[in-house]
């Protein structure tokens, strides 16, 4: 066939034919290539997203046999692909749950369904369960008929476990929002600031006071029961807070609907919620009326502590950072600076520098916390450049959110030191379920411990003696701890769905705590029980606080003074008993009544009005006196008002405090005192008379009295001068006001140079029962007191020229008697000796005759010696030597075995008297002495007798003696051990012809010529004895220089 010539060629039908033929079936073969390409692509795509699919994807024939299985449904159940192609999907079916897969099944073939949803298990290679949510399929051929199986599998054990889990967690949080007192809810915000509530805890009814369902319907029902001062700021700071993400913390007054007004406060916890454009809220609100109660208790507290701080001796500082940012006013007077001077400063300046290293020390202690509080001693420096050592205590506090110190100052010359303590408050806890101030439990059936907060594990050693461990039965806590309040018959109520609620004491060691205890059972969704809940609130702080408020209640209403309190609109709010009394109307009658119907008074004077109300707007408080009329009689009294503002917890005032105390008596009284003063200063000035008085350090405060002349001072020369510089010679006066600083009170005398007083002194006590120095009144005692002295000293010359008189007509009888036995024996003596002077038969009693007559002259000698005081030949004398010779003269004379010891003081000076007489002491006293020892003492030679000499420096004995305080004295000791004098005896010794020793032994005279010895030397005597011990003889001599004309 020729397709192409030269000349054109038309084809006929049957060429067309063909050709037409042949482009078909050259298209269907493309076609058909590029179909199966399409198909290959398509097989691969599948295949690879089969592969790569995240949930397990398989085929199975109809009789159950896998046919393709892809890696997640391998790693699903843990086979491999070639382990699960030898197996069916039996094989793997829970066996429980192949009933219901098989019923399936074949519904999918008959035709009754086209695909199928089902949640079942399968097995895990290990055994385990895994369950699963199964989507299957069936595939058919081309002529309809079913082909085999197509199933997605997807793994939901985890989504299970997770959904158990939410479920249990929304169980215990809906036992925990039934349990706690704080109200939980829920609210959405949008950027307009239009919200939606959509969730309340039940305890938001018992905050609030509303139900549940009135606040969902309204929901402004809350912000329009907000107190109108509170409502504008928390609304703004609310929502300010909430579109920044933060959490806002507001405190708030609210309206309950039963008219109450309670103190709120809330924390309301935002996050922002992309999907719905709006901010989700999670608030929690507290009812804190008690705890704002308790602050305004403790603002007063801190108000009185401010009070005190002030008007403290002792100087208080607060220091931060080494800088002063505190000083009271006996800080900045101790110092002598003012106060800009110090505030600010650091303050080491004040604080000497060889210090300066302890106290950086102390203050390192402090910033680490090893040191709480301390106390030590420092030297501060003045303004003036003078020192003062100081005990400061120190002390960790807060101040404005940072660490400081705070202390007092005290200058350790005071008497009087205080410690003040400060308390701090409980941590805030953080979290909703651990910041409840309670601690909580949460129970199973067996009363097993399921779940407990931070403050039960806080508290687990007070009320459980032991950590708290999960699964440990709480019945077994309460039986080893017998003060724990959880008995089973509480835990069974509970369970029974009963709520228990009481008060209770826990005692641990020496504390005992008072808790709140409530125990309830815990639901699950379907309203049954599934355990207990325990909530242990530690109450004791909140019932000492609310007993501290019940009993300054009572105090403030018990008052003698009549206390008034009146609102901003002068109405009264509240009276105290003695209102009630002092105006005649009862609480009831007075309330809301306007002020000044009730109380009606007048100012004295206008400037007082004046000042009175400029007080008030300037100070807060006045307090004077005004004229009342009296509600009872109509008259007119005085009355002492103290008028005070209130203030509202922002610091506004909101009322007026009134205290109303009678006083007509006592200003009259006053009055009355002011001119008995008047008169009796007149009295006391123009009386013979001192009235004085003296601070601790003995400084002159008052002096008044004519006897002030007497002394040569007068009121203002005395006023500011020390007692102790003025009468420094005066040891006894100095004693007396020394013994009256210590608390006693009597009354003496003393000699002022040529004046004598009787005194009274009494200690001058202070408020708080110190002793702050002494009352005195001296009366002029001058004249009486020479009249006194005269009549000793002429009564002393009677009793001493009686006793002569009758010592010498005794002495003139015994001498007559004497002479005339003498006589006798000297005549016969004369005449025996004429006739038998040779004769030595005689000799003997001659001789007893010779010696009863010397007796008898020594006799007659010592009696004229007592009469007469002897011849008296005054000189200077050195004792020491007069006593070593009157023992020179004795030394033949006493027992040899009689020991003498001398302890005389060498280099004394002179005494004037008379050398003779003195020796004669001498000789008396040892002879006294002598006879005064026991046979046994001499014999085993323990006899002894002590001279010693010294110059008198003991004041005591000077006083004591009255001895003149202007002289010099030697003081000699004649000692022995022999029997002793009985007290009984001592006053008797020196008296004439007493005497203890056995007749034919003594007389009686030897101590009494000592005694008119020492007396005419202008000495004096004085005897110390003690049976079975010894006596000791002191005599005191004048000096030569300070002794006066010595007469016979």
């Amino acid at each position: 066939m020729t397709l192409y010539s030269n000349e054109p060629h038309r084809p006929d039908s049957l060429e067309v034919e063909f050709m037409e033929t042949a482009a078909k079936v050259a298209s269907l073969a493309i076609e058909r290539t590029e179909m199966q390409e399409q198909l290959r692509w398509s097989k691969e795509r599948l295949r690879r997203t089969i592969d790569t699919a995240t949930i397990g994807i398989f085929t199975c024939w109809l009789n159950g046999r896998f046919s393709d299985v892809n890696p997640a449904f391998c790693a699903m159940l843990g086979y491999s692909a070639e382990e699960l192609l030898e197996m069916t999907f039996q094989d793997i079916t829970h066996p429980d749950d192949l009933a219901i897969s098989v019923e399936q099944d074949n519904k999918l073939l008959s035709g009754e369904i086209e695909r199928y949803t089902l949640l079942k298990r399968y097995l895990h290679k290990n055994g385990e369960p895994v369950n699963v949510r199964v989507q299957v399929g069936l595939a058919k051929n081309a002529d309809g008929s079913p082909a085999y199986f197509v199933a997605e599998v997807e793994d939901i054990t985890e989504a299970l476990r997770t959904a158990k889990a939410l479920e249990e967690s929304n169980a215990k949080l809906s036992m925990i929002l039934g349990t706690i007192n704080d109200g939980v809810y829920r609210f959405c915000v949008y950027a307009n600031q239009e919200f939606e509530y959509d969730f309340f805890s039940p305890s938001c009814e018992k905050v609030f006071g509303f139900t549940v369902e009135e606040m969902q319907r309204d929901k402004f029902l809350w912000l329009n029961h907000v107190h109108e001062e509170d409502r504008e700021a928390i609304w703004q700071k609310s929502f300010k807070n909430i579109f920044e993400g933060r959490v806002a913390s507001v405190e708030y007054r609210f309206w309950r609907k039963d008219g109450e007004l309670r103190w709120l406060a809330a924390t309301l916890s935002p996050s922002f919620k992309a999907e719905q454009n709006c901010w989700l809220v999670v608030g929690v609100t507290r009812d804190i009326t008690e705890r704002k109660m308790s602050e305004l208790a403790l603002a007063q507290s801190e108000e009185q502590y401010r009070a005190l701080v002030s008007s403290s001796k002792d100087g208080v500082y607060l220091v931060q950072d080494m800088k002063f940012v505190f000083v009271n006013r006996a800080f900045l007077n101790m110092l002598g600076y003012t106060k800009e001077e110090v505030i600010g400063q650091s303050c080491l300046e004040v604080i000497a520098p060889e210090y300066h290293a302890k106290i950086e020390e102390i203050s390192a202690a402090f910033q680490q916390g090893q040191l709480t509080a301390s106390e030590f001693e420092i030297e501060l420096i003045c303004k003036n450049g003078e020192r003062i050592l100081v005990i400061a205590t120190l002390a960790v506090t807060t101040y404005l959110g940072k660490r400081a110190a705070t202390g007092t100052v005290r200058d350790i010359t005071e008497k009087k030191r205080f410690e003040e303590a400060l308390r701090q408050s409980e941590a805030e806890l953080k979290a909703i379920f651990n910041s409840v101030p309670y601690a909580l439990l949460l129970l199973d059936h067996n009363y097993h411990v399921r779940a407990f907060n931070l403050k039960a594990i806080q508290d687990s050693q007070r009320l459980y003696g032991q950590p708290l461990r999960i699964g440990e039965s709480v019945l077994s806590l309460a039986k080893e701890n017998q003060h724990l309040p959880l008995s089973q018959k509480y835990l069974d109520a509970a369970l029974q769905g009963e709520h228990v609620h009481f008060e209770t004491t826990v005692t641990h060691g020496a504390e005992t705590h008072c808790y709140e205890v409530r125990i309830t059972p815990v639901r699950n969704a379907n309203e049954d029980i599934i355990g207990i809940c325990v909530v242990l609130g530690d109450i004791s702080e909140r019932k000492a606080v609310e007993e501290q408020l019940r009993f300054q209640a009572r105090v403030l209403y018990e008052m003698k003074e009549a206390v008034i309190a009146v609102d901003a609109t002068g109405r009264v709010k509240y009276c105290n008993r003695a209102a009630e009394v002092f105006h005649g109307k009862s609480l009831q009658e007075m309330l809301g009544i306007r002020s000044e119907v009730i109380m009606r008074y007048k100012y004295p004077t206008k400037q007082i009005h004046q000042a009175a109300k400029a007080a008030l707007e300037q100070e807060g408080h006045w307090q004077g006196d005004v004229i009342y009329l009296s509600h009872h009689s109509g008259k007119e009294r005085i009355v002492s008002l103290y008028l005070g503002k209130l203030y509202s917890d922002e610091q506004k005032p909101n009322g007026l405090l009134c205290v109303l105390e009678d006083v007509t008596e006592v200003r009259q009284a006053e009055l009355e005192l002011k001119k008995s003063q008047v008169q009796l200063r007149e009295i006391i000035e123009n009386a013979p008379i001192v009235l004085f008085a003296l601070n601790t350090s003995g400084i002159f405060s008052l002096a008044l009295g004519k006897g002030l002349e007497l002394l040569g001072y007068d009121s203002v020369s005395l006023v500011g001068k020390s007692v102790y510089q003025l009468f420094s010679q005066n040891t006894i006066f100095l004693q007396d006001i020394g013994r009256a600083m210590s608390g006693e009170k009597f009354n003496h005398s003393a000699q002022f140079d040529d004046v004598f007083f009787d005194y009274h002194l009494s200690p001058l006590y202070d408020d708080a029962q110190k002793i702050i120095g002494v009352l005195g009144v001296a009366i002029d005692r001058t004249e009486k007191h020479r009249a006194e002295l005269e009549r000793e000293r002429l009564q002393d010359q009677l009793i001493q020229a009686q006793k002569m008189e009758a010592i010498g007509t005794l002495t003139g009888g015994i001498a007559h008697d004497f002479n005339n036995l003498l006589g006798a024996i000297l005549g016969n003596l004369e005449v025996i000796k004429k006739h038998v002077a040779q004769s030595t038969v005689v000799q003997k009693p001659l001789e007893r005759a010779e010696a009863a007559a010397n007796r008898a002259a020594a006799l007659t000698q010592q009696l004229l010696a007592f009469a007469r005081q002897g011849k008296f030949t005054p000189k200077r004398i050195a004792l020491n030597q007069a006593i070593l010779n009157a023992l020179e003269i004795l030394e033949h004379t006493i027992d040899k075995r009689i020991k003498i010891h001398k302890e005389l003081t060498p280099d004394l000076p002179e005494i004037y008297g008379d050398l003779t007489q003195l020796q004669q002491v001498i000789i008396n006293l040892t002879l006294n002495a002598c006879d005064a020892f026991p046979k046994y003492l001499i014999e085993n030679d323990s006899a002894c007798i002590t001279f010693a000499t010294l110059l008198l420096q003991d004041e005591s004995v000077r006083a004591r003696s009255a001895l003149d305080k202007n002289k010099n004295y030697l003081h000699l000791k004649v000692s022995d051990n022999g029997v002793g004098i009985p007290k009984e005896f001592q006053a008797k010794v020196f008296e004439p012809f007493f005497t203890t020793k056995e007749v034919g032994k003594g007389i009686g005279l030897g101590l009494s010529i000592v005694y008119g010895i020492i007396k005419k030397h202008q000495g004096l005597i004085e005897v110390d004895s003690e049976v079975g011990k010894g006596t000791t003889f002191h005599i005191y001599l004048p000096v030569a220089d300070f002794t006066a004309e010595l007469k016979d």
